[in-house]
């Protein structure tokens, strides 16, 4: 409400003594071609600002895809327009996190590099046209109410540019500084603001290399031109012939205007300091506001439409994109501890001086998602006894659900619903006390209270085991405010299973080479209905992997077959393959009829899970995996479950006493 009534302010400002049919007037005599060449040559630049944000990513995530990278960058400037509070970085983030393997800490922190930087251009470009001798030079900008704003804008400027050199040359002290100043601000103010701090300092490596941060600088200096030229086409599509000083000087205004807190889109602040900046160059208000509105409509719809396209390929709702927030800010406070110190010694002392305990978390959960394996290929023995594989994980929403508490001075586990196996060889357990051993001092007389609902059934191939694993190292690392290094924690992960790593990683679709350890995330596929049968009888990895090795012994060849990320899920079932289908099925009659029957209903795709012996299939539609349900039910012995892929992991949550 408060942005709504800002914008209305700044609407009212600019109307008070302007015929909004004079401004009409203008908008039906535009030259639409030019001002369409504005808006693509606007619209371009998001791509230009993809192709920047690969430098920015260097040090934490040299190889992401441009088109990971494109569409994360429309994802966040569709959210700034449609969703209040300016969400659209911590949505970037949140959308870069989902399709590339990289921290939401790092993600974010390299956008608050890349705003630094676009400050100091920005600055630079102000500077520029102010010195230009195509700048107006009368007494209306020495004096009176113009002169006055125009020095203000500069004065404030001038300040931010000298904040940003500070905390370039000085980072970690200057973030200290603003740490303890900004957590006297109110608590969702203060945590933004700490949580950017934090981020930052965690994306220092491009500020640390020369190179980069020249490359970064010239990136910078080039998407700035690049979009003062589309403001400059938009004037000359309005009949506005001030020069091309005049729109650079532009841009500059808009661009540190529309940073005034505002309704989502911008709508207000961008008509008011554009209006203010053509002003300078004796542009009348109706001209001026024509191409205002013009030119920022214009831009609005592309990016919008792009960004909501993506963000439903990613499986991204408004709702989700509008918590991204939330979860980036939680995300930052687990992998930088010192946004959680900083918030919590803020907290901890407001409670003391109320006479309450401090706050905490008493408990946190998460869901363990399943697996299924899209595409598995056993490429051959490798010395050490483990197998080189090429496989395509997907996860499915059957889940299993960790709840841990803190408490008392032991590690206990609790179990309920499907068969878990003996306690003390439960992964949950091991991946406890690795995670504890590796915490140190931090986690020492830590006592933890573990429980576990099993929902995923064992021995399915469907990863139960190595998804409680990584959930429970994820919630330990909350827990105890990412104590553990991300490379020691990944280190963990591959020491307790093949599939753990995959199940950290937190994205829905990856492809795993090596023992299943080295991730590349995929975009994500929009979600498909499957079902899943599982025979009677589990089928022991150990002996999948022994019968395919006697197999290859006696003749048959290891296949070599490169899988590329599937770009829909035609493509996926074009991928679609298992390699122990055809031995596990030769010794196991229940899992071949278990393979038949889902093929006979029609799938787009149907495989092995794993090494078995569940398999599954997958759907074009909803209702033809519930036909296929209510087909199978009943048949052979096999259990029936209903599942859907996923396109986001589900995200660690608080528990309530």
């Amino acid at each position: 409400m408060v942005g709504l009534g800002i914008t209305g302010f700044f609407f009212w400002l600019i109307f008070r003594d302007v015929d909004f049919a004079e401004v009409w007037a203008h908008l039906r005599e535009a030259n639409w071609g030019l001002l369409l060449a504005a808006v693509a040559v606007a619209t371009a630049g998001f791509l230009i600002r993809a192709m920047r944000w690969k430098v920015l990513l260097t040090p934490v995530l040299p190889n992401s895809s441009l088109r990971n990278r494109f569409a994360a960058v429309n994802i966040g400037f569709m959210a700034n327009n449609l969703l209040p509070a300016r969400v659209g970085e911590f949505a970037r983030a949140y959308a870069l996190s989902k399709v590339e393997p990289i921290p939401l800490s790092a993600a974010l922190g390299s956008l608050v590099v890349e705003r630094v930087l676009d400050a100091l251009v920005l600055f630079g470009i102000l500077f520029a046209t102010l010195a230009s001798p195509a700048f107006p030079s009368s007494d209306v900008l020495s004096a009176g109410p113009m002169g006055a704003a125009l020095k203000a804008v500069v004065a404030v400027v001038t300040a931010l540019v000298f904040l940003l050199v500070l905390l370039l040359a000085f980072p970690r002290r200057v973030v200290r500084v603003a740490e303890r100043m900004a957590v006297r601000l109110p608590r969702d103010l203060a945590r933004r603001v700490v949580d950017a701090l934090e981020s930052f300092l965690g994306s220092l490596g491009v500020l640390r290399s020369p190179r980069l941060l020249a490359l970064a600088l010239l990136w910078s200096v080039g998407f700035w031109l690049w979009h003062g030229l589309s403001f400059w086409l938009a004037m000359l599509a309005f009949d506005i012939h001030a020069g091309p000083v005049a729109a650079y000087f532009t841009e500059a205004v808009v661009a540190f205007g529309v940073a005034v807190p505002a309704a989502p889109g911008f709508f207000g602040t961008f008509h008011y300091w554009a209006n203010w900046a053509l002003s300078v160059f004796g542009v009348p208000a109706p001209s001026s506001l024509a191409f205002a509105f013009g030119y920022h409509l214009g831009g609005f719809i592309p990016v919008t439409l792009i960004g909501l396209y993506y963000a439903s390929r990613i499986g991204l709702s408004l709702k989700d994109v509008g918590s991204s927030e939330n979860r980036v800010e939680d995300a930052v406070e687990r992998e930088r501890p010192g946004a959680a110190r900083a918030l919590a010694g803020r907290d901890a002392h407001r409670a003391r001086a109320r006479g309450e305990a401090p706050p905490g978390t008493v408990a946190l959960r998460l869901d363990a998602p399943a697996k299924v394996n899209l595409a598995l290929h056993v490429l051959g023995r490798r010395a050490d006894g483990y197998h080189d594989l090429e496989t395509l994980f997907q996860a499915v929403d059957l889940s299993d659900e960790l709840e841990i508490r803190r408490g008392g001075t032991d590690l206990e586990l609790s179990v309920e619903g499907e068969d878990a196996g003996p306690l003390e060889q439960n992964l949950v357990l091991r991946a406890a006390r690795a995670y504890l051993e590796a915490a140190g001092p931090a986690a020492a007389g830590a006592g933890l209270r573990i429980h576990l609902v099993k929902r995923i059934p064992m021995g399915a191939g469907l990863g139960g085991g190595s998804s409680d694993a990584a959930a429970t190292l994820r919630v330990l690392d909350r827990l105890f405010e990412g104590v553990v290094a991300p490379s020691r924690l990944a280190e963990i992960a591959a020491s307790l299973g093949c599939d753990v790593p995959f199940f950290l990683a937190s994205t829905p679709l990856a492809i795993g080479r090596g023992r299943g350890e080295l991730l590349e995330a995929v975009a994500p596929l929009p979600a498909a209905a499957g079902v899943v049968l599982m025979p009677p009888t589990p089928v022991s990895t150990a002996a999948a992997y022994r019968a395919l090795d006697q197999t290859r012994a006696a003749g048959a060849p290891a296949r070599a077959r490169p899988l590329a990320a599937p770009r829909a899920w035609d493509h996926a079932a074009a991928l679609a393959g298992n390699d122990f289908e055809k031995v596990v099925a030769a010794s196991r009659a229940d899992v071949a009829e278990a393979l038949a029957a889902l093929r006979a209903t029609g799938p787009l795709l149907a495989l092995l899970c794993g090494s078995g012996a569940a398999c599954f299939a997958l759907y074009r539609s909803q209702g033809a995996a519930d036909e296929a349900a209510r087909a199978l039910t009943g048949r052979g012995g096999w259990r029936v479950l209903r599942v859907r892929t996923l396109a986001a992991w589900p995200e660690v949550a608080r528990v309530k006493a």
